[in-house]
């Protein structure tokens, strides 16, 4: 087993070097990836990391105008989008010999300062992780989450692992292409509302005292209050007066899945459907429906 400090400094885990060089003093942690304050940016070249199963095609043309530019340059980046290892990735965004190196990758305030959340900090903290055990990332959650938890159902698309029933993902109204992602510490997971249930309610017991995945201590830090207002999340969950859980958003997809303090009580949204006209206020309407009855 390998030991991870949170206050571990970043750089001691990758072979080429990451740093903010508006502080290139001033170490990026472990808790700053997670907990959002790393002041490392997704960038303009996130859009990098979706590569499509096959062309999406020209929906955009049905579009107003206002939108109809904007989504054709994203679409035709999505076409043109090439794999790569999540390091390479990594490595060619936010280190110095990088080809899309740019100060604008980080932001102006100092690591640990400021809350500003981040997917490709999520990114670079499973790439930690894959450093320090030696192990390929999507198989370290296979080991320690999802085999013990016989979430049978879930996992990264890969020629190991695929769900039998996949559902038609539509974005802007139109149905796309099946994807993946370069990186996974962000998104890319599959799965279902009996699957993420064992792990959400998992984690519930955590919460309230029960040693399982993870010991009670370690509970304890991860879903621990934010230090202010401003910071909003625990090691990587989100975390307020009420609830702790998370959300997200991907082309196609939007979820909620959040458990009340109070009484431990979990409710889970999973959508197939994203960028309509009114789609996040109806997710949020349908969470807050479910929140009634409980």
């Amino acid at each position: 087993m390998f030991n991870l400090n949170l206050k571990d400094n970043i750089n001691d885990y990758f072979p080429f070097k990451i740093y903010n060089p508006n502080f290139p003093n001033e170490k990026i942690t472990i808790q700053q990836l997670a907990n959002h304050t790393s002041s490392i940016i997704d960038g303009n070249q996130y859009d990098r990391t979706y590569i499509f199963k096959d062309q999406i095609p020209p929906f955009y043309n049905d579009l107003s105008d206002e939108t109809n530019q904007e989504i054709k340059e994203v679409v035709d980046l999505f076409n043109r989008n090439e794999w790569m290892p999540i390091s390479t990735f990594i490595e060619n965004q936010y280190s110095e010999n990088g080809i899309w190196y740019n100060k604008e990758n980080f932001s102006t305030y100092l690591p640990g300062s400021t809350y500003k959340y981040s997917n490709m900090g999520a990114n670079i903290a499973a790439l930690v992780i894959e450093e320090a055990s030696g192990e390929n990332y999507i198989q370290f959650v296979q080991k320690y989450i999802l085999d013990p938890l016989e979430m049978n159902q879930s996992g990264w698309p890969s020629k190991n692992y695929y769900p039998d029933y996949v559902s038609t993902l539509y974005w802007y109204g139109y149905p796309i292409p099946e994807y993946e992602l370069i990186t996974y510490g962000d998104g890319g997971f599959m799965t279902n509302i009996k699957d993420y249930s064992k792990f959400l309610i998992t984690i519930i017991k955590g919460y309230n005292g029960e040693d399982n995945i993870l010991n009670t201590t370690s509970y304890e830090e991860m879903l621990k209050d934010p230090i202010s207002d401003d910071s909003k999340n625990g090691v990587f969950w989100s975390v307020d007066s009420e609830k702790i859980g998370h959300s997200g958003n991907d082309p196609g997809v939007k979820s909620h899945a959040y458990f009340l303090k109070n009484n431990g009580k979990d409710i889970i949204v999973l959508v197939d459907t994203s960028n309509t006209e009114n789609d996040m206020i109806e997710v949020r309407d349908i969470y807050r429906t479910l929140l009634k009855y409980m």
